[in-house]
């Protein structure tokens, strides 16, 4: 399960929204999480659980006794991550310990972390199962297999890879989408990103957690669970949020080995997911409202309820490729079930 005791710890590095300095901090300590081994992060939260070590603790005039362990939790998370050289408090007072954070957010605030490729951000350690952060970790570099996959099958003339490009792209410049493909391929593999724990665990601000990406202006907001497979937010570096269906076995899998079908679902992959929102991010593309012509292709009458229906999915993305193509090139999901296709092909 998620580690408790750690994300207490970010609750008290990050406190408000408008906390630029305890972001980019606990940025830098979540990058510093995601290169440690499972069984080096399980007995940092051991070491951060302090259930026997403040017993018989007090409250002072300015702090209660959650806040007394909790910036304790805070200020050894720091030294153990990103400042073993320069040793915490060793005591549960609290103005000794949040002044070690506030020297750390001085110190190290002031720029990003500039890590090559993703970092499990401060939700993934409070909330997510181990297996969840196995699923995250496996599928950047399928995302990646993806992307690779189809700019061989863009850049290539054979008639078979034109049809699969056709198949989503309409008649669509190929040299477009080539460049989004080399842009997003260039993020998932160079860019400093975080990534956002949306999934069936987040358990709303009961760890007092704050963190940037959930926000729809790229700012720090209460961690919450989400509906769909995942979001984008900010620019580079920029954030991706997974969410529940992303983890969820019925609703994703791992990557396809079959060209989609036009009668199902979604039908998407994890690699697939982090794709979409890999385009987004790096590729600037967007989730296209549908225009009329392809509710007339889908044989479907526009009602209320699909006023702003966007292009997701193998049957609503076929109609699209054929009656409004000029849009395929920026939208996201063309692009994943594309790259899907192109893999499996």
């Amino acid at each position: 399960m998620g580690k408790v005791h750690i994300g207490a710890a970010f609750g008290y590095i990050v406190r408000n929204s408008t906390d630029d300095n305890g972001m980019r901090l606990a940025a830098k300590v979540a990058c510093r999480l995601t290169d440690m081994s499972p069984s080096a992060v399980r007995s940092l939260d051991s070491d951060l659980n302090f259930s026997v070590r403040s017993m018989g603790l007090k409250p002072s005039a300015a702090y209660t006794v959650a806040e007394r362990i909790n910036w304790r939790r805070a200020s050894l998370l720091i030294h153990r991550t990103i400042g073993p050289n320069h040793a915490s408090p060793a005591s549960f007072d609290a103005d000794l310990n949040e002044a070690y954070v506030r020297t750390w957010k001085r110190q190290e605030g002031g720029a990003r972390p500039t890590r090559h490729g993703p970092y499990l951000g401060s939700s993934y350690w409070a909330y997510s199962k181990h297996a969840e952060r196995i699923k995250t970790r496996q599928a950047w570099p399928e995302a990646i297999q993806l992307v690779r996959a189809g700019k061989r099958v863009a850049e290539s003339a054979t008639l078979a890879h034109r049809a699969i490009f056709a198949r989503w792209f309409g008649n669509s410049a190929t040299q477009a989408a080539i460049d989004v493909l080399n842009l997003t391929l260039n993020g998932l593999e160079n860019e400093c990103t975080g990534v956002g724990y949306a999934g069936p665990h987040a358990q709303g601000n009961l760890l007092d957690l704050q963190e940037v990406g959930f926000a729809g202006d790229g700012r720090a907001s209460d961690v919450k669970p989400g509906p769909a497979w995942g979001t984008a937010q900010g620019s580079i570096p920029g954030y991706i949020c997974l969410e529940s269906k992303f983890f969820d076995d019925a609703a994703t899998s791992g990557l396809r080995s079959v060209a989609h079908t036009t009668t199902g679902g979604m039908e998407v992959s994890r690699g697939g997911a982090v794709l979409h929102e890999a385009t987004h991010l790096f590729g600037k593309t967007a989730d296209v409202r549908l225009d009329d012509q392809v509710f007339t292709q889908l044989n479907i009458v526009r009602e209320a309820k699909h006023a702003d229906e966007k292009a997701y999915g193998p049957k609503v993305c076929a109609a699209f490729a054929i009656a409004q193509a000029v849009d395929t090139v920026r939208n996201a999901d063309s692009y994943r079930l594309f790259c899907e296709d192109a893999y499996a092909a």
